[in-house]
């Protein structure tokens, strides 16, 4: 059976999904938010190799690394420290005597209380 080219393209076309038949769907919000990292890391690479004036303007005005890295380790330890106290404060809503150190001495502070 020999088929002339448009009677081969009917027939694949019936048979073979095309890329315009699907439907599109966006991506979810990770494969966008990794998406906008790597395209942001690439446009940074590029800028480091051309050196234009405004790169050096901003990295001249940037502080030291040291710095950098304490301010990110005082921040995470605040943001530790609220988050821990807004937790306590949710416990102790739930059960008030938790936290309270009104227990009986030596007695583990989620033991059953005697009657």
């Amino acid at each position: 059976l020999l088929l002339g080219a448009s009677e081969m393209r009917e027939a694949l076309r019936d048979t073979t999904p095309l890329a315009t038949d699907r439907v599109r769907t966006l991506p979810c919000q990770k494969c966008q938010t990794i998406r906008a990292f790597v395209l942001l890391g690439g446009l940074m690479i590029i800028a480091i190799y051309l050196q234009p004036v405004w790169a050096q303007a901003l990295a001249a005005r940037m502080p030291d690394p040291i710095a950098i890295g304490v301010g990110l380790c005082v921040a995470s330890f605040v943001v530790f420290l609220l988050r821990f106290a807004f937790e306590r404060r949710a416990q102790t809503r739930d059960d008030p005597g938790k936290f309270a150190g009104n227990g009986p001495q030596g007695v583990a502070l989620d033991a059953p209380k005697p009657n």
